[in-house]
């Protein structure tokens, strides 16, 4: 029998989940004041960010409303890389973490740039 194909998401979708469930895993590690707020708000916006990738991978490829999902999903990347860096400064995150999550974000800010370019 005949199944239709089963929507496999954008690889910046998948990377973005993979992020966040690091993310979350280093929560527990973070001081109990940092986690209420800067672990917060990591972990709030790379789930942002995944829900405005979730909403342009089922929009139409080339729709406005694809467009809009994407850009927002910059913006949380931005913010992101930005909270990242803060939780190196802190010394909430090693070297290595830091390094880590530095990359996965660049990567994933390369891929929505792809994506958005390839959407217009």
């Amino acid at each position: 029998m005949n199944r239709p194909a089963k929507h496999q998401p954008p690889a910046a979708v998948e990377h973005a989940l993979q992020l966040w469930v690091w993310i979350d895993g280093h929560l527990q590690h973070l001081p109990t004041h940092a986690r209420a707020s800067a672990g917060a708000a990591l972990v709030a916006t790379s789930l942002a960010l995944l829900n405005a990738l979730n909403r342009a991978a089922w929009k139409p490829h080339r729709s406005a409303d694809a467009r809009v999902a994407l850009r927002e999903a910059c913006e949380h990347a931005a913010f992101l890389r930005l909270l990242v860096r803060g939780m190196h400064v802190r010394q909430y995150f090693s070297d290595a973490q830091y390094e880590y999550a530095a990359k996965q974000v660049e990567t994933l800010g390369r891929m929505i740039a792809g994506w958005l370019r390839a959407s217009e």
